[in-house]
């Protein structure tokens, strides 16, 4: 049995999906989280950190960094990935559609104007919805309770994750789910009634 040690900074981000199928998996893993101060005294580590980046997974004393690539490892390990090959698939494409509207994101962290900013927020909003309907035509086609499959999958934490930081933190965008009950309603029952309902309640709560 591997043993796992996610490390990363104390906020959900990019390490969150990594975290939250592992607990899918009922698999031990320590919660290593650290400060920015102490980020500064680490990142150097070449062995821990090959890249100068965080998060990374470490897989019985090996790393492995990206946290696309962490968390595709544990849902292979742990069959979370999909089934069948129709499945996966299905999985990769609720991924890509997620990095599409990712990619539309930066503008809005990087304008400083304010007047800007809410041009830019709009701009987003504008320009993800073919991708946030087709979420949606995706949950519809397999119930409403989970992208893939009859449980939660990789495309599930990666899917909840991006829209929970989005809804729920410090990167908050206003009203960003309100055309789509649906993934409101998706939303909802992930956090309160899935296998992952325990941990969304015990987690560290933190603003990113």
């Amino acid at each position: 049995m591997p043993r796992f040690t996610v490390k990363y900074f104390d906020a959900r981000g990019r390490a969150e999906p990594t975290r939250m199928l592992l607990t899918l998996a009922k698999v031990d893993f320590a919660d290593d989280r650290f400060t920015q101060e102490e980020w500064a005294k680490i990142k150097d580590d070449k062995k821990l950190f090959p890249l100068g980046q965080a998060p990374v997974l470490i897989v019985d004393g090996k790393t492995i960094p990206h946290s696309r690539a962490m968390a595709r490892f544990v849902a292979l390990e742990y069959d979370l990935c999909g089934k069948t090959n129709a499945e996966k698939a299905h999985v990769d494409v609720v991924l890509e559609t997620g990095s599409e509207i990712e990619q539309k994101l930066r503008p809005i962290f990087t304008e400083q104007d304010p007047e800007k900013k809410v041009e830019a927020v709009k701009a987003f909003k504008e320009g993800i919805v073919r991708q946030m309907k087709y979420f949606v035509e995706l949950l519809k086609e397999n119930g409403g309770k989970y992208f893939v499959g009859k449980g939660p999958t990789l495309a599930d934490a990666m899917t909840f994750n991006f829209l929970d930081i989005l809804t729920t933190s410090k990167y908050k965008v206003d009203g960003l789910l309100d055309p789509y009950p649906e993934l409101q309603e998706y939303m909802r029952h992930f956090r309160e009634e899935s296998p992952l309902k325990s941990y969304f309640a015990s987690r560290p709560q933190t603003d990113s």
